[in-house]
């Protein structure tokens, strides 16, 4: 007699996207918007996953210049976010036993924030000024609650019964956006309101300098934006390279009493783990002797291959972008904030499921050795499929948008008022153009605002 243990090969999230990535790698978003509408069966997006859904929509019809669209899905993006957070307060006892891949995701950080980025450039390009305004304002707000926030909810988590093991926010290393806070200058310039803009030339310089882990790379130069001229100003934002992804560290625990011990590995070259560090933890009421295993997320930042972005206009070059921002950075930095409670939540699951899978093991081998034979046959296979059962529920959560740029570039020059053809050229770091972005009829006047945002995925 043959019995088996199987177990359904399931595609991954990059396999399902494949076609719409290409797409977007293309630019052509407007295939894109088709292939995730076409999605009748939902293998795109699941019932737990109306924040991915929103917010990759709405970055889409962004790139496809549709702008109130865009603002339509990134709205209700933000408002799921917000709910849901509220909610991980209210069940946080109840949430604790659960893995985050069976609760609906709630977004990371960085998207709550840049959402908010991409609906002042949404305004702006529709006209609606105040709007803006609104949205940048919205941005900078949530930075600086981050740290309350999880804070927050890590009280919450430390009153459950279950909790053994202190939950603690990480610290804050990111609380200022160069890029909201240009775009802020731009608006406020627009009124002629000259303190505020001001003000904003400053914040950029502190981003720059009080936040080194996010900004590694030159700050822009700026001095152009304060300079009078009766030239017409055109400001061009240049977008580049992918979001982070997130992949999975396994993590291994051994008890002693009282305490517990955690290696962690990661998959390195050639499929190949290797040890990262290791850690010891006070958790009052554990036994000893136990072993078990559970995954944790980090973000994974993806390579880029534009190096250099130059603009012309009617064919004449009229300068190149700079680097503002880099979005995949802040993603990074702002996951550490929560990546601490999520670790000992994590650690608190595994060992509370696994006492209780061993003890339920330990149970099914007594009963079918004292059965023999075929019931000693079967007792096995159950406590096989225990500890399958437990490492499946402790995987990690790999979850995230898709469609956010990597980093942020931006340049203004200086045009006689009129209508010209632009291009933004994307260029590798051997000087190759990988990508040209075409934009013809352009109609830039003097004493108003001119933006022009470009995107490459390369």
């Amino acid at each position: 007699m043959t019995i088996l243990l199987s177990g359904c090969v399931t595609m991954t999230r990059d396999e399902r996207f494949s076609e719409i990535d290409a797409h977007v790698q293309r630019g052509e978003y407007g295939a894109a918007i088709r292939l995730i509408e076409d999605d009748e069966r939902g293998r795109l997006y699941g019932d737990r996953e109306r924040v991915l859904y929103h917010l990759d929509r709405g970055m889409l019809h962004h790139f496809n210049g549709e702008f109130t669209e865009s603002t339509r899905h990134l709205t209700e993006a933000e408002h799921l976010i917000e709910e849901l957070f509220t909610r991980s307060i209210v069940d946080a006892t109840s949430a604790l036993l659960l893995n985050d891949t069976m609760i609906e995701y709630s977004g990371e950080e960085y998207e709550d924030v840049y959402l908010n980025i991409f609906k002042a450039l949404n305004f702006i390009e529709l006209g609606a000024i105040e709007s803006a305004f609104v949205e940048v304002r919205r941005a900078q707000i949530k930075l600086d609650l981050l740290e309350d926030k999880y804070a927050r909810l890590a009280r919450e988590l430390n009153r459950s019964e279950h909790t053994r093991a202190t939950h603690q926010p990480g610290s804050v290393r990111f609380h200022n956006s160069a890029l909201a806070r240009y775009i802020s200058l731009l608006l406020y310039r627009n009124e002629r309101n000259w303190d505020s803009v001001r003000i904003d030339r400053d914040a950029i310089d502190d981003a720059f300098t009080l936040q080194p882990s996010v900004y590694d790379f030159p700050r822009p130069r700026l001095d152009g934006l304060t300079e009078p001229t009766d030239k017409a100003r055109l400001n061009v934002f240049g977008f580049a390279g992918r979001s982070p992804t997130k992949q999975a560290d396994a993590l291994y625990i051994i008890t002693d009493p009282d305490y517990v011990t955690i290696a962690v590995l990661r998959e390195g070259e050639r499929g190949r783990f290797d040890f990262v560090g290791i850690d010891r933890m006070y958790f009052p009421g554990v036994a000893g002797g136990y072993r078990f295993k559970f995954e944790m997320p980090r973000i994974a930042l993806r390579d880029s291959r534009i190096n250099a972005i130059r603009v012309t206009a009617d064919g004449r070059f009229v300068g190149e972008l700079e680097p503002i921002e880099s979005l995949a950075n802040v993603a990074r930095e702002t996951f550490e904030v929560k990546q601490p409670i999520v670790y000992t939540r994590t650690i608190t699951r595994t060992i509370v499921k696994g006492v209780i899978a061993a003890e339920g093991k330990r149970r099914l081998e007594t009963a079918g050795a004292s059965a023999g034979g075929f019931g000693a046959l079967m007792g096995f296979v159950a406590s096989v499929a225990t500890d399958v059962a437990v490492d499946a529920s402790e995987k990690a959560d790999l979850r995230i948008s898709r469609f956010f740029p990597a980093r942020a570039y931006v340049a203004e020059f200086h045009l006689e008022p009129g209508v010209y053809d632009i291009t933004v050229e994307y260029y590798d770091t051997r000087g190759r153009v990988v990508f040209v972005d075409r934009r013809s009829g352009i109609e830039i006047t003097a004493g108003n605002l001119n933006v022009l945002s470009s995107y490459s995925f390369e």
